[in-house]
């Protein structure tokens, strides 16, 4: 049982909740805490190799503890004393301060000693069942193999078919939950991740509020229906070859859960609200008022290949073309096009741009108003037709050659609709999470 790198693991489902966050709806100011937080993130993680590692951990340290109380063999204070202090003075071998590491991780004394005990216990039932004679002949492979063992005779079950609702796990008499689960993962995940899922917490949480005000009750035809659209969003974007069940099992998910999901409901939630305020009539008088800047951010697209030269005004050792040496380049490349080499084999050699490098320059569709490519390249992609290749382009932070690989005709006022209110979805999250004015507090 390693010693640092599973620490939070083992220790945090013995942690109490904590205050992480504070946001205010309808004037009331509310508290997002720490098992909100793992709840949000045990569902997302649970068929994940991640979250079945740390199911198992927790399963492992049951079994430990339960097997060393047994037999007898827990250590003395004096002993959990001295191998803590080795622990500390690992982390200081490392270059980091124990007190401040271990604060970082909510860890307290006494939760690294009640580790410590477990992880000592465990190398004296190894030296018991094989009748070791000192703890330098317990391997790690010794520690497994005691470990499976004792998961076979606990009748160890993962098999959520022959588990109550809510149950991930069975060992014997201790049963593991959702929470015990994102307790763990929680602990383990950096900063940036916890503040993610607590914004997705407070989403919720006022979705609901505005479901209610608006009397918005949400379906199987409407779950169903936002299900399709993922699919085709994604399908879309990961092009043929990959299905969208894949996509899914890659993250732990099936379109079943997917659909029955709190996160699919809350979507469902904010599309029904856009959706609301942006009728086709409204969309039609928005077309008359501002078409030009409408069918710019949600009109035809371009689907645009790009060959990216990195270049700087002043080479140094990471950019070592100037701007003049990547125009030359690039003009040798498109060059090399009439020559008959590809477009898609010269960005594979040759471009900069580790995004669309391996994908032959592909970067995917894109409206006049995309944010995904230098304004010079799509400047010029949406004059040009299907099938040319610009001269040298050159952008903020280097040359491109652009292709037009495919021109989509104007959509239909349907899906130019449909397209706003998918944008317009990100805008209403942005602006409930502004109005929530949530503070999450230091740490997180």
């Amino acid at each position: 049982m390693p010693a640092l790198a599973l620490l939070t693991s083992f220790l945090a489902v013995l942690q109490p909740p904590q205050a992480v966050a504070t946001y205010t709806w309808n004037g009331e100011t509310r508290t997002i805490t720490s098992d909100d937080v793992a709840l949000e993130m045990a569902p997302r993680h649970r068929r994940t190799p991640r979250g079945e590692e740390a199911l198992s951990h927790l399963i492992d340290l049951h079994l430990v503890r339960r097997a060393a109380t047994a037999a007898g063999v827990l250590p003395g204070d004096d002993e959990v004393r001295a191998q803590v202090e080795a622990y500390r003075a690992e982390i200081r071998a490392q270059g980091r301060d124990p007190d401040k590491y271990l604060a970082s991780k909510n860890i307290s004394h006494a939760e690294l000693s009640d580790y410590t005990l477990l992880a000592i216990a465990l190398d004296r039932l190894v030296m018991r069942q094989l009748d070791l004679a000192s703890k330098e002949q317990v391997t790690n492979e010794y520690r497994e193999l005691w470990l499976q063992d004792t998961r076979k005779a606990a009748g160890v079950v993962t098999d959520s078919a022959r588990l109550p609702e809510g149950i991930l796990a069975r060992a014997g008499d201790r049963q593991f939950t959702l929470l015990d689960l994102g307790r763990v993962l929680y602990a383990r995940a950096p900063k940036a991740e916890r503040a993610r899922f607590a914004r997705q917490v407070v989403l919720r949480r006022v979705l609901d509020e505005e479901a209610k005000v608006h009397g918005i009750v949400v379906s199987e035809a409407d779950r169903e229906q936002a299900v399709a659209r993922i699919r085709a969003r994604a399908e879309a974007e990961k092009g043929a070859g990959v299905t969208f069940e894949g996509l899914l099992e890659a993250l732990g998910s099936s379109p079943e859960e997917l659909a029955a999901s709190p996160v699919l409901r809350a979507q469902v939630i904010a599309r029904r609200l856009v959706e609301k305020d942006w009728p086709e009539a409204a969309v039609r008088e928005r077309l008359l008022r501002e078409g030009e800047e409408t069918r710019a951010r949600w009109g035809a697209r371009r689907r645009i290949e790009v060959i990216w030269l990195r270049a700087t005004e002043t080479p140094n050792a990471l950019v070592k073309r100037t701007f003049e040496a990547a125009t030359t380049e690039a003009a040798g490349l498109r060059a090399k096009l009439a020559e008959g080499t590809t477009f898609a084999m010269l960005a594979r050699v040759h471009s900069d741009d580790p995004r669309t490098k391996l994908k032959g320059g592909d970067s995917g569709w894109h409206h006049r108003r995309s944010t995904r490519l230098p304004e010079e390249v799509l400047a010029w992609a949406f004059g040009a037709a299907q099938g040319d290749t610009s001269g040298p382009l050159r952008v903020v932070d280097g040359v491109c050659l652009a292709r037009v690989a495919d021109v989509e005709p104007e959509p239909s006022l349907e899906v130019l609709r449909a397209r706003m209110i998918d944008d317009l979805e990100e805008d209403l999250y942005r602006d409930l999470l502004q109005r929530a004015d949530l503070k999450l507090h230091d740490g997180e």
